[in-house]
């Protein structure tokens, strides 16, 4: 005979035991089945945990064979079993189920007390045991629930153990235990890969087996005296299997039982070679690019968003005479200058804002050792985050002004010997103009005199005399156009934009060009001579290299005086040409042209820029100061 019970709703004030025991589970009602051959035992045990467990399924059965193939079916929560029952006991029964591997938690109860059956059905799996007495209906349901929740722990601890086992499995850090005489007892996989021995070639290995002998006795006092509380974070070499020295990086702790009796150490260690070979590879780095700063001559300083110095190399130090303590923090211009704000055009202000490398020559007033005023050439690189924004700089200044000494000196002498060689210009002009060419004109006039006052000549002697006429007469135009080309006499009396006027039009007449000229706001402009004679030879040579070289046939000459410069802009419709090729070629040819052009510029003040591309011509600005 089976009876088997309907479906019973909890109330909701019975939901918290049924809740704590499928808690991450679908609330599905708790089954139980309870198999007695007994009905009357039946009906009162049903009876009892449905008045405590309210919304139970209670399955019950009085055939265990039958009972057993829906127990493989439906997997109950919880099984109760009679000990003696015709064709199989409760032992048998607790046997096939666990022949299964199912776990299901499983109460015996029987009649008789018999310590044997006890011991018997708690081996087989059973969990609890219940001799059958008056109040044994009564203590039923508390049983019932005390096995459910402690099945629930245990579960629990299951998932836990293995969800640790399995980080510990799978961790590339090696995680292992000593016992209390310090031989390894438990190593994750990852021994292997650290240092090459699997975890059972461990086994019977104490800790200092792997230690070098030369550091064994400093490991093991460090070990040793390892405070209760307190866990060890050691770096320290270990010996590979295959014989090579590694460095590992171990957290270990002390382990005691619960009457505090130590019983061994468990660690955690991680192998850490390569990160110290780099770490000494960056040390090592870090020390030869300071030792090479610290060689410049230069000053190099490395300082933040605020300018306040992090680092200065060696030039700086010494010559502060201050060590790096005392200048880091230190804002650059106060500790240098005595500034309280940044100095005019400084590159760090520049490169804030900028967010560029920035560049600057500086004019600095006496400071400390520097008993006079100073050139810098100085720039500035901005230093940025991940996201683009600006951490820090690197400035590095460097003394040029010796170097600006020496180029003053090599420009003052240069201009000196521009002035001579323009002076003697003057003087060979003067003596073409005024002795040499009067004389070929005495000359002939002569031949033309000649000819007229002795008629009876043959008409032979006479033809010769007036190609020699011709001749002289040409020697003179050329003669005086050498000496208009070595000195102007119109730039003395007329001043150099007339001059300019006349030579421009001269040589586009001689040349076939179209000239443009134009100016505006030059009237009554008069320049220093230097100025003057630099500035038409710059027209001169600009106009000599489109006659000789560019191919135009339009020319256009402007020039405007906007105080304090005069800018004259020469434009021509010539083939063109790459300035930085050409510029090359002359310094390798040792050619002047477009150096000459620019050196002349340089000794007034001025400024010459030059833009020009094959095919598209030639454009040259020079920009002259005036006062």
């Amino acid at each position: 005979m089976e009876v088997r019970s309907g479906w019973n709703r909890a109330k909701e004030a019975d939901q918290p035991f049924i809740s704590i025991y499928q808690k991450g589970k679908k609330m599905d009602p708790l089954k139980i089945v309870i198999v007695d051959d007994e009905m009357p035992h039946l009906v009162l045990m049903r009876r009892s945990i449905l008045k405590e467990i309210p919304g139970a399924i209670v399955e019950c059965h009085t055939d265990p064979v039958s009972c057993l193939e829906l127990i493989w079916k439906n997997r109950p929560d919880l099984v109760i079993t009679d000990y003696l029952m015709p064709e199989m006991d409760g032992i048998e029964l607790i046997k096939r189920i666990k022949e299964k591997e199912m776990d299901i938690p499983i109460i015996m109860i029987t009649g008789h007390g018999d310590e044997y059956v006890a011991v018997s059905a708690m081996k087989m799996g059973a969990m609890e045991y219940l001799v059958k007495s008056a109040d044994v209906f009564d203590l039923l349901p508390g049983v019932i629930k005390r096995v459910l929740r402690e099945k629930e722990l245990r579960n629990r601890l299951e998932e836990t153990t293995k969800r640790f086992q399995d980080i510990m499995e799978r961790t590339f850090n090696w995680i292992w235990e000593t016992n209390s005489e310090g031989y390894y007892i438990y190593s994750n996989p990852a021994v292997k890969d650290i240092i090459g021995y699997a975890p059972k070639e461990l086994q019977d290995k104490h800790y200092y087996d792997l230690f070098p002998d030369e550091n064994k006795k400093t490991l093991i006092n460090k070990i040793l005296h390892i405070s209760n509380n307190t866990p060890l974070l050691l770096e320290h070499p270990f010996v590979h299997k295959n014989g090579d020295k590694i460095i590992v990086e171990s957290n270990i702790f002390p382990m005691f039982d619960a009457n505090g009796r130590f019983k061994g150490y468990r660690g955690i260690s991680r192998d850490v070679t390569e990160r110290r070979k780099a770490e000494r590879a960056l040390k090592e780095s870090e020390k030869q690019k300071k030792l090479i700063l610290d060689s410049s001559l230069d000053w190099i300083r490395y300082v933040d968003r605020d300018m306040r110095i992090i680092w200065a190399n060696k030039a700086i130090r010494s010559h502060l005479k201050m060590p790096q303590k005392e200048i880091q923090g230190q804002v650059c211009h106060k500790l240098l200058l005595n500034r309280d704000a940044p100095c005019e055009g400084c590159p760090v202000v520049k490169a804030r804002i900028s967010g560029k490398v920035e560049r600057a020559i500086m004019k600095k007033p006496p400071f400390r050792a520097m008993e006079k005023e100073t050139y810098w050439d100085i720039y500035c690189v901005p230093l940025k985050d991940k996201t683009g924004n600006i951490t820090s700089f690197v400035e590095v200044a460097r003394n040029i002004t010796e170097q600006r000494e020496a180029e003053t000196r090599i420009r003052h002498l240069t201009q000196q010997l521009i002035r001579a060689h323009e002076e003697e210009r003057k003087l060979i002009s003067l003596e073409l103009h005024d002795r040499i060419a009067q004389d070929l004109s005495i000359l002939k006039i002569g031949l033309d005199t000649l000819n007229y006052e002795h008629k009876e000549m043959s008409t032979k002697i006479i033809k010769k005399i007036e190609e020699l006429s011709k001749i002289v007469q040409q020697t003179i135009t050329n003669v005086k156009n050498m000496a208009y080309d070595l000195r102007p006499p119109e730039l003395d009396q007329l001043g150099v934009i007339k001059t300019i006027f006349h030579f421009c039009k001269d040589i586009s007449e001689r040349h076939h060009l179209n000239l443009s000229f134009s100016t505006a706001g030059t009237e009554n402009i008069r320049l220093d001579p230097e100025t003057e004679i630099n500035t038409y030879r710059f027209v001169q040579e600009a106009f000599n290299n489109i006659a000789r070289h560019a191919e135009a046939k339009n020319v256009v000459v402007k020039i405007i005086a906007s105080y304090p410069k005069i800018i004259i802009r020469i434009k021509d419709d010539g083939k063109g040409f790459n300035v930085e090729n050409e510029m090359k070629k002359q310094v390798e040819g040792k050619k002047m042209g477009l150096r000459s052009m620019q050196e002349r510029a340089s000794l007034i003040g001025g400024r010459l820029i030059i833009k020009s591309s094959i095919g598209k011509g030639t454009n040259l600005t020079l920009e002259v100061p005036y006062k």
